[in-house]
């Protein structure tokens, strides 16, 4: 670990020093926020109940007035024209109510403020329910007037005759809107604001008005909803539908029976304001000493710092090679002027013998620098002439191990797996899960026969066997047993003529002959069984000496498959080669260039014709004696 320098352990010091100070400055940031806290509650508390309580008067005094109404001659005879002037007079007197209306025992409008409002009936309104059940004064439900189309809210007050029968109900309309600006004109705190809910958590007035507590609107805070359930009345800390903490005090409002609530609530940026503004006024200070005891600190260390640092800067050049570094200190602290006059010494000395030495090594390395640059030469190329050798070598041994073992093992494993997963989960995967796993499967399978093909491909030469006489009458018998299920299966008929003996490798004339004849019946015409003939082109077209011995023959493999281009007659012997979709004809496109090779490695060739639609001929001209020293061919 890197020790620290002097200038940063002096800052270090520093820093610890003044820790303390800062966790003092929280800790009372802290109670003080407390303090503001219980404080602020009381504060918005006391608001909340001032507010209720000039509520509760705007109610009660509603409530008298239709008291006061359902008790007066006129109202109790239904005197309608008398009725209206009254309702009309008090409408045009309080601007807070939208309309005034008496109505029936069976809830029919007798006499209104408004004529519109005659053709009403409320007897399937719930407050109106509510009232010929308990005979007090009931509150309507927030909705939006009939006649005013304003929000709106009713209060409701029993007619009653002298035995304390029913006769009907006198209901005074309360706007919203004036609610709200009636609420709205006591001084609340910056960011605050007031809301009253009936039973439903329905905003019946908010002050000042927002978009998102709109008047009709659901009140959008679930906690203060859930305290409010839970008690009458009391005060939470809550953050609000826009992500802010504030505190909130809520109170029932008079009567009981209302279900309406008043909700008060100020920002914690209000309410600890002054906490804030004390805490980082402290902090300031706090940094200001710092900073003026930090560059103190700094402007007195480079008194000793400096020279050090030149001090060490001189001796790393010295030490990388720089045999000039010296040292120019001009200090008022003896101790660092005698340590640089010290060093500047010792460097003199050392360039010194530096120089003898160095002048000694040259002369000797300019003898020796000849014979090492051409032995270093010489080297390098054998050593990567080695390495070249024994990359191929190894690459031409461990081919055919790699195709055999290494590249299909983790194959076998897939396999494997996916066949117990077919045994065993099959009927829990879906039917996209048993798609994709017939999907791997087959996959699997594409690459295992891959891996066997190029292990054929490369066996051609890599594991040949000695040439000897084959009679091609029996391979192709054999070739025929060993396809005979390909065979039943296609309706394929194969006429084989008579055909010569000739030296070759017996296993790969088989697999010649077998690969010709599975791609005829492969790629059989789909109108049409395969019809395939295996003969030797006449002795005009084959390669004879002067004496008349045969040196080679020339045999023909035709069908009437679906045959290809004459365009494509050459390309498809090539490695992988294919000029149908897999999902067409299944292979993997090795076949014919392992046919080519293995007449390659017979010094032979191999060559095709075809018509599409018309089928195909493949001719193989083959040595009928291989040369003494080819005893296993190419």
């Amino acid at each position: 670990m890197r020790a620290l320098n002097l200038r940063t352990r002096l800052l270090a010091i520093l820093f610890l020093t003044f820790l303390p100070i800062v966790g003092l400055i929280f800790l009372i940031s802290w109670e003080h926020r407390l303090y503001a806290e219980n404080e602020a509650k009381e504060d918005v508390l006391l608001l909340t109940r001032v507010l209720a309580k000039d509520q509760s008067q705007q109610i009660e005094s509603s409530r008298q007035l239709l008291m006061t109404l359902s008790q007066l001659p006129i109202i109790q005879n239904n005197d309608r024209e008398a009725c209206q002037r009254l309702f009309a007079g008090l409408l045009e007197a309080y601007e807070g109510y939208t309309n005034i209306a008496l109505v029936d025992a069976q809830g029919n409008v007798t006499c209104s403020a408004l004529e519109e409002a005659m053709s009403l009936n409320f007897a399937e309104e719930s407050w109106f329910q509510e009232l010929t059940r308990t005979r007090t004064m009931t509150f309507g439900n927030f909705r939006v007037g009939r006649v005013s189309q304003e929000p709106v809210i009713p209060l409701n007050y029993p007619v009653l005759d002298d035995r304390g029968n029913l006769k009907g109900a006198v209901s005074l309309v309360l706007s919203l809107k004036w609610f709200s600006d009636f609420i709205g004109s006591p001084e609340l705190p910056d960011n605050g604001y007031v809301t009253i809910l009936d039973r439903d958590a329905t905003i019946l007035a908010r002050h000042p008005i927002s978009e998102r507590f709109a008047i009709g609107q659901v009140y959008p805070n679930q906690p203060v909803l859930d305290a409010i359930a839970k008690q009458e009345e009391g005060i939470l800390h809550a953050t609000d539908a826009g992500g802010d903490n504030r505190l909130y005090s809520f109170l029932p409002l008079q009567p009981e029976n209302s279900g309406t609530y008043i909700v008060v609530s100020i920002g914690d940026d209000v309410a600890f304001a002054d906490v804030a503004n004390i805490r980082d006024r402290s902090l300031i200070v706090l940094l200001g000493v710092i900073l003026i005891a930090a560059l103190m600190a700094w402007t007195s260390s480079r008194m000793i710092t400096d020279p050090v640092r030149n001090l060490v800067q001189a001796s790393q050049n010295l030490e990388k090679g720089d045999l000039s570094a010296r040292v120019d200190i001009k200090s008022t602290i003896p101790e660092i002027s005698q340590l640089a006059a010290t060093f500047n010494a010792m460097a003199n000395s050392i360039e010194q013998r530096v120089e003898q030495r160095t002048h000694e090594l040259r002369e000797i390395n300019e003898k020796l620098q000849g014979e090492i640059q051409l032995r270093r030469r010489i080297e390098q190329q054998l050593t990567r002439n080695a390495v070249r050798l024994r990359e191929s070598n190894a690459a031409l041994e461990n081919f055919a191990y790699i195709a055999s073992h290494d590249l299909q093992e983790p194959l076998r494993k897939v396999q494997a797996f996916g066949t117990r997963l077919q045994d065993k989960y099959i009927h829990t995967l879906g039917e996209e899960g048993v798609d994709y796993l017939n999907r791997m499967m087959s996959a699997t399978s594409r690459m295992q026969q891959l891996i066997r093909d190029l292990l054929s491909y490369s066996r051609v030469t890599s594991q040949a066997k000695p040439f000897a006489e084959v009679d091609l009458n029996l391979a192709l018998q054999e070739v025929q047993t060993d396809l005979e299920t390909k065979i039943e299966q296609t309706h394929a008929t194969i006429v084989v003529e008579k055909l010569p003996k000739l030296e070759a490798d017996p296993v790969q004339i088989h697999q010649l002959f077998q690969n010709l004849l599975s791609n005829a019946m492969k790629y059989q015409h789909p109108e049409r069984t395969p019809q395939i003939k295996i003969y030797t082109i006449p002795t005009a077209t084959s390669d004879t000496t002067e004496s008349g011995t045969i040196n080679s023959y020339q045999i023909c493999v035709e069908d009437n498959g679906i045959g290809f281009e004459e365009k494509y007659a050459e390309r498809i012997f090539n490695l992988f080669e294919r000029l149908h979709g897999r999902s067409e004809y299944e292979g993997t496109g090795i076949g014919l260039a392992i046919c080519r090779k293995i007449v390659e490695r017979h010094n032979g060739t191999i060559s095709a014709t075809s018509e599409l639609g018309a089928g195909s001929k493949f001719f193989v001209t083959l040595p009928a004696h291989q040369d003494e020293g080819d005893k296993y061919g190419g």
